[in-house]
């Protein structure tokens, strides 16, 4: 009889345990683009919770800047994240990423 409870126990928490599993596995999170003063478009991406997957590649421009790359801030403040990076999310809050722009700089040649 013992050994019935114990088994019924560990089943119980087997299935509790896989039940939260594959709710948290599939977990869907979305990924927004925001082009930060820069044109073009870019569609959403989704990520699954708890599963590694890469950045899109950017597509947006901005005429005289390079683009150098994502944060979870529009000045910059916030966590940076490189062009095609790899994640692995665990948050299902959306994520909004604002391309980061460095303005081109420009010398000017002067001779005498």
């Amino acid at each position: 009889m013992k050994n019935k409870i114990i088994s019924l126990f560990l089943l119980l928490i087997l299935f509790s345990c896989s039940d939260l599993f594959d709710l948290y596995q599939f977990q869907n999170i979305a990924i927004i683009f925001n082009s930060n003063g820069g044109s073009g478009s870019m569609s959403n991406q989704i990520f699954t919770a708890g599963v590694s997957q890469n950045l899109q590649a950017n597509t947006f421009a901005r005429s005289g800047y390079n683009f150098i790359g994502w944060n979870s801030s529009a000045d910059g403040s916030g966590r940076s994240y490189s062009n095609e990076q790899t994640l692995t999310l665990n948050d299902e809050t959306p994520l909004t990423l604002y391309a980061q722009w460095q303005k081109n700089v420009t010398y000017a040649k002067v001779t005498f």
